[in-house]
């Protein structure tokens, strides 16, 4: 890792955080618990800075609802423990290659052509639109609103826009209000003159760095409503003034926000000020959840799997026709976020050049076998009471060859984890017809014959 640069290191959060105010820190890579602070507060603090670092987060438990909400607070992403050095290294790469190429779009316009918005890429009606409106609206100088469900690509078309107009070759600031309180959101908008708190320290504002360029406003229905007043307040008199200072600087930033809500809706209920929502919906893009533009989906995978194949050092897999269907059949309550994690997963779990329905993630699988025993509505020869055993043993089978392919196919070792006996395990393997596959790339158990479960 020193190969890459210094490398600082903390045993705490505070330890860590006065390291930071130290030293100018690129990627910051973190345990899931800390042991003096909360994650998503650190998250928080990190956030904070003109340009935050990258984060990396090493989750010991990596399907809590704590990993999900560190990846909406800003860490970059997540490996679950224990990790290879080599994994660590090349995603600590990733992080800062994403890292850097934002802090350089103030001075790099000529790679800027090289971010194409490939998540805008597909054939379907709905992105097609979306991709008409983007091309319309760069040309102006209009604020615009995005809204979507989370994970829809907000930010891309943000960035998209961003990088069609003229304000290409200036910077591009990103505020998340979302874990912002209090006077947090506007001393992030418009900086900070004195500091108005121990160890703080003079800081410009998003505003103020993106002088000629765009400040996106991520979540702009989190903004409390004092930073909302002040932000009604500049767009009208084109200046600010940091707090705790006197004198204003001009203002000079297209403005491009985003929300997961009705912004209408919140204006009824008086959470949100109805002069800033028009202020900010000059012009508006609505963009479509994942499972409505479905006829995307191998253009994103190709997409995703291009982008990390890298980091395990193969190229990119081929989907076999049974998995890309669970994956077209699936709800993707997380949209492109939760795609791009799980061809992680499936990139992690499986290294052969075909993807089958066994490399793909339990609770998708899960949610396959769901669908299915709904659609059937217990109906048929067997009844309910068969269809609930045949989702209990797919259940069963996919479980099995998950820990068996964990511990590399050891009845042993699996059985233990399992919290059974080796012939136990045996002859459940026998009642849903498993065998082991050694002719395969990897060798895992597969299934033999699933119609005769």
């Amino acid at each position: 890792m020193r190969d890459l640069g210094q490398v600082l290191t903390a045993r705490t959060a505070a330890s860590a955080l006065k390291l930071f105010a130290q030293h100018e820190v690129d990627c910051v890579v973190l345990d899931q618990v800390l042991p003096d602070m909360d994650t998503l507060t650190f998250l928080g603090r990190l956030g904070e800075a003109v340009w935050p670092p990258g984060v990396l987060l090493l989750a010991s438990l990596p399907q809590s609802g704590q990993v999900m909400a560190a990846l909406g607070r800003g860490a970059d992403g997540y490996l679950p423990k224990p990790v290879a050095a080599p994994e660590l290294r090349a995603f600590v790469l990733r992080v800062l290659e994403r890292h850097f190429r934002g802090r350089g779009l103030a001075f790099l316009s000529e790679a800027l052509d090289d971010m194409a918005p490939a998540l805008l890429a597909g054939k379907s009606a709905a992105i097609g639109g979306v991709r008409s409106l983007v091309a319309n609206v760069s040309a102006a100088d209009n604020s615009v609103l995005i809204s979507g469900e989370i994970g829809t690509g907000k930010e891309t078309v943000a960035r998209a826009i961003h990088l069609a107009g003229e304000r290409r070759g200036k910077p591009f600031a990103l505020v998340r209000c979302s874990y912002r309180k209090g006077d947090e959101c506007r001393l992030d908008l418009f900086g900070e003159e004195s500091p108005s708190h121990p160890g703080g320290k003079r800081r410009i504002g998003k505003f103020e760095y993106a002088a000629g360029g765009t400040i996106f406003i991520e979540d702009v229905d989190w903004m409390p409503m004092v930073a909302q007043a002040s932000l009604v307040s500049i767009i009208q008199d084109k200046c600010a003034v940091r707090d705790g200072g006197r004198k204003p600087f001009p203002i000079d930033a297209r403005i491009i926000a985003s929300t997961t809500r009705d912004l209408r809706e919140a204006v009824a209920q008086g959470t949100f000020r109805q002069d800033l929502y028009w202020r900010l919906a000059v012009v508006s893009v609505a963009l479509p959840p994942l499972r409505e533009r479905m006829e995307d989906l191998p253009d994103l995978l190709a997409h995703f799997f291009a982008q990390h194949a890298c980091r395990y050092g193969r190229g990119a897999p081929e989907i076999a026709p049974e998995a890309l269907a669970l994956l077209e059949s699936y709800q993707w309550p997380g949209n492109l976020d939760e795609l791009d994690q799980v061809v992680q997963h499936i990139l992690r779990s499986s290294d052969g050049s075909t993807i089958d329905k066994e490399n793909l993630p339990m609770e998708l699988l899960m949610a396959s076998q769901v669908r299915a025993l709904a659609a059937t509505g217990g109906e048929g020869a067997e009844g309910e009471e068969g269809a609930l055993r045949h989702a209990r043993q797919e259940f069963e089978r996919l479980f099995i060859l998950r820990v068996l392919d964990q511990y590399g196919g050891n009845q042993v070792k699996a059985a233990k984890v399992l919290g059974v006996h080796r012939n136990t395990l045996i002859n459940k393997m026998n009642e849903l017809n498993l065998r082991y596959a050694a002719g395969r790339p990897r060798k895992r158990w597969l299934e033999a014959d699933s119609s005769k479960a």
